[in-house]
């Protein structure tokens, strides 16, 4: 391994971050792959080629502390008055989402079962693609799951995420979406206001935002509280922190002028490109040479076979696409991918019904993990 060294770790971490960012704003290329998509293959190569680890402290340190602080600063956009215009349909196609990973994973955890344990695994697994890792663990511990079945897991699993988070980051300028509903289509006033909208071309001509040092502070500061006093109160009450510093933050977005700081986007882009490096380059050749070839094909059942059904029932139903990406996304990815997908589709109103969906799943995650789990030891009468 090149990288011993934590400050160098963090320098190429921030480095590969900010040029992603740079190359994503100021190149042809780079607006055509993505600032996203740029952090996840720096990630993935510098793995590869050994210049960094696979897991580290500096992993570990943006997943449980930096992502936080992006996620509240992305709701600082947020705004309640038009929460109500799409959050039914939002909330409506989750729940359609999670029915139909539920109904994957019994097909899978069946299909390709490797043992009289696997049951265990795929309850972990499901808790996982409805919830988030943190999800997943808890439902291993809870089930005692062997240490070698998680690690299976986590070796295909981060590959899968890559490969899926690529294919999520660029199918929305894919032609065929242009074959489903629209969200803008359908409801014109969810967007941006006229003044928005007329601050929003000045900047993408002119290139540049008008930034304070106050704004940044403001910011920054609030969100660290924000999050410190959510992860107090989650541990105090045994719930879910990001319910507790999503909601303040909801809050101060709409009930003071912290709305307004523009800095707040461009901090929640920055944190959410590290912690996307950081998910590329847990994703080594070797860990998914070494996974059972039952446990990865399994995964890459559930990812594929649970896109094209969402798609699917998407064109049936006439639901807008975004809707049912986002869904997708927040059922797989967890709240934390969210933000990232509504940075770079321009979504910003509906970044906040997207995190309350992911909420909702990774609330649920734990009971529908067990219950699927249940499903296929019942099925296979392990």
């Amino acid at each position: 391994m090149l990288v011993n060294y934590p400050w160098l770790m963090w320098a190429i971490i921030a480095g590969w971050t900010g040029a992603s960012v740079w190359l994503g704003n100021h190149t042809k290329w780079g607006q055509k792959i993505g600032y996203i998509n740029l952090c996840i293959l720096g990630g993935f190569i510098f793995v590869n080629i050994k210049v960094v680890p696979q897991f580290s402290e500096q992993y570990t340190t943006i997943s449980n502390y930096f992502v936080p602080i992006g996620i509240v600063c992305m709701l600082f956009m947020a705004d309640l008055r038009k929460l109500w215009k799409c959050g039914r349909k939002i909330v409506l196609m989750m729940v359609i989402t999670l029915l139909v990973v539920c109904g994957t994973c019994v097909l899978g955890g069946v299909i390709f079962s490797h043992g009289p344990e696997s049951w265990k695994l795929w309850a972990a697994m499901t808790a996982n693609f409805t919830g988030n890792f943190q999800t997943f663990s808890g439902v291993a511990a809870s089930l005692g799951l062997d240490g070698a079945e998680i690690v299976l897991f986590s070796a295909t699993g981060m590959i899968a995420w890559m490969i899926y988070s690529l294919v999520g980051f660029t199918c929305g300028n894919w032609g065929i979406t242009k074959k489903f509903k629209s969200y803008k289509d359908e409801i014109t006033d969810i967007a941006l206001t006229e003044e928005e909208r007329l601050a929003a071309a000045e900047e993408l001509s002119t290139g540049k935002k008008s930034i304070s040092m106050d704004e940044l502070a403001i910011v920054v500061g609030a969100a660290v509280l924000i999050c410190g006093v959510g992860n107090v109160l989650g541990e105090l009450l045994h719930v879910y922190p990001i319910l507790i510093y999503a909601a303040i933050a909801i809050l101060v977005a709409n009930f003071t002028p912290i709305n307004k700081c523009k800095v707040s986007e461009d901090v929640g882009t920055v944190i959410f490109g590290m912690y996307i490096f950081s998910i590329g380059a847990n994703a080594t050749l070797e860990a998914i040479a070494q996974s059972s070839w039952k446990v990865t094909a399994g995964i890459f059942f559930v990812y594929i076979v649970t896109f094209v059904l969402i798609a699917l029932i998407t064109k049936f139903i006439r639901m807008p696409w975004e809707y049912s990406l986002m869904s997708h996304m927040a059922s797989i990815g967890g709240p934390v991918s969210v933000p990232p997908l509504c940075k770079t589709y321009g979504w910003k109103d509906l970044m906040m019904p997207g995190i309350i969906i992911a909420v909702l799943g990774q609330v649920a995650g734990s009971y529908l993990g067990i219950g699927v789990g249940t499903i296929i030891r019942m099925i296979l009468g392990q």
